[in-house]
């Protein structure tokens, strides 16, 4: 029967609407998981509607507004590949330890590009070591969509893989490794802040009611660096909530994508 089951999705109008409405169960669960988690006492208020939802993941990325318990909007998503699929992806591209993941590679990116977390300092990997490193400028990438609610991660990956045929991975120092690694994830995570804030601002001038804050869940909503660059760029116009990582009801954690 199982085995079955994507020839029926694809024969069966039925059945596609089925799995459509799983898909929305999903990102809806994904979307009220701080009602579930919040707390006074920790950084996960609970969100008031109306308010908008991320959902990252290795199956989804995903821009929602949610206006109430039942009522969900898709802003965005991505046209190709997930952020967490491309995440996982170049972590093996990198021939990054999974170890340092607990065996996942999302996990592993995370902590070998930001071992001292975003701001540095002056332990191993920081902007002091690469500096005195003698390395060639940290590699650019071309964000995507530019003003359009909508994602894309298969260029940026794209533009990683011409950059490792110029410099296989396996013949790079460590210092120039972590410093792609560092580029890699701030570009990944930068798509993200652009299209909320540009959500955010075309939502004012289409004159809708003000979103009450940001929810950011699925599995790579535990990588630290992405939190904190929301954050930054969002509040204090939009609070930003992330259901405790030990509770987040995600089979994938910090982008490890589904096998």
């Amino acid at each position: 029967m199982e085995t079955k089951f994507p020839l029926r999705i694809a024969c069966d109008p039925l059945a596609r609407e089925s799995c459509s409405h799983c898909h929305l169960l999903t990102q809806q669960a994904h979307a009220l998981t701080p009602f579930l988690t919040a707390s006074p006492v920790t950084d996960s208020p609970t969100p008031e509607f109306p308010f908008l939802t991320l959902l990252l993941s290795g199956g989804h990325t995903l821009l929602l507004l949610a206006r109430s318990i039942s009522s969900f909007s898709i802003l965005a998503t991505t046209h190709d590949e997930s952020i967490g699929a491309s995440i996982d992806k170049v972590a093996r591209d990198l021939e990054i330890p999974w170890a340092l993941g607990a065996g996942s590679p999302g996990a592993a990116l995370e902590r070998f590009a930001f071992p001292n977390g975003l701001a540095g300092g002056s332990g191993p990997g920081s902007d002091l070591e690469e500096e005195s490193a003698d390395l060639p400028p940290a590699p650019t990438f071309t964000q995507p969509f530019a003003r359009r609610l909508a994602f894309s991660y298969a260029g940026l990956r794209s533009a990683l893989t011409r950059l490792l045929e110029a410099e296989p991975s396996a013949q790079m120092a460590k210092a120039r490794k972590r410093q792609i690694a560092r580029a890699f994830s701030l570009a990944a995570f930068k798509q993200i802040e652009d299209k909320v804030v540009f959500a955010l601002e075309k939502m004012r001038e289409e004159g809708h009611e003000p979103v009450r804050g940001l929810v950011v869940s699925g599995g790579v909503a535990s990588n630290l660096i992405l939190r904190e660059r929301c954050v930054r760029a969002l509040a204090p116009s939009a609070p930003v909530s992330c259901p405790r990582v030990a509770q987040l009801d995600d089979a994938e954690t910090n982008g490890t994508a589904r096998t």
